[in-house]
């Protein structure tokens, strides 16, 4: 295993343990903190597989998470289950992170990308710690974000 491997599998794990705490703490800033900054790792990846090939595929995928990483960028503001606007998108948000994270871990597994498939299982492990909170939003009422 190469020292970007490593790098990019201990910060993977960092990132998706954060995002995990936060998601069953209810803790809506370290979650969104711990999914942003798992957004930027595929970024960095397909920004430096980009540099070495050019090949377009490696921009959408960029650009994908590039859009996650604006979504879930923490921030100040907050809302309660009252809110219900905040709440719809915060779920439809929910399903868009988990939709391209199973869609990279399917890229990833199925393909040959030139990605370690480590990767496309943290993929599948982030999107699963998106559908806890988006699950319980949508089954228990009385669930939501802890400030």
């Amino acid at each position: 295993m190469d020292l970007q491997t490593i790098a990019f599998t201990t910060f993977s794990i960092l990132f998706i343990a954060i995002a995990a705490a936060g998601a069953f703490k209810q803790q809506r800033k370290l979650f969104l903190t711990g999914i942003f900054l798992w957004s930027l790792i595929p970024i960095i990846g397909e920004g430096a597989k980009y540099s070495q090939d050019q090949n377009a595929s490696h921009l959408v995928v960029m650009a994908l998470f590039f859009a996650l990483a604006i979504l879930t960028a923490p921030s100040k503001l907050s809302y309660n289950n009252e809110n219900l606007a905040a709440t719809h998108l915060a779920k439809k948000i929910g399903a868009a992170i988990i939709f391209v994270n199973f869609f990279q871990a399917y890229n990833i597994l199925a393909n040959d990308v030139g990605v370690p498939d480590l990767f496309g299982y943290f993929h599948i492990i982030a999107a699963g710690v998106v559908m806890y909170p988006v699950y319980m939003a949508l089954t228990n009422s009385n669930s939501g974000w802890k400030s």
